[in-house]
């Protein structure tokens, strides 16, 4: 939320505010993270594995930010690079859960 309002820009802040709600708790990649914590406990590999590449295709969509037909967003802030690590991080959980399917 404080990169929106660090901006006069109409679509920088419409960018950061989508990436808000990519992120969110609700329908966003943290949500997705708790989801996966549980899925973890219960063991329940595949639906780990479905959530971590959520998780990815959350970031993807705040990181481009564009919608069909739309040139990417150019962010200079420091956000791709720490979305880009938990990106990352979502890779390495579907890499342990394919190693656990097997």
């Amino acid at each position: 939320m404080k990169l929106s309002g660090q901006s006069s820009d109409p679509k920088t802040k419409t960018h950061y505010n989508n990436c808000l709600s990519n992120f969110g708790a609700n329908e966003g990649a943290l949500g997705e993270v708790s989801e996966t914590q549980q899925l973890l406990k219960s063991g329940d590999y595949n639906w780990v594995n479905m959530c971590a590449s959520t998780i990815m295709s959350d970031v993807d969509d705040c990181i481009s930010g564009n919608s069909l037909g739309t040139p990417p967003f150019q962010d200079a802030s420091e956000l791709p690079k720490y979305a880009g690590v938990v990106t990352q991080v979502a890779q390495i959980i579907l890499i342990l859960t394919n190693f656990l399917l097997n």
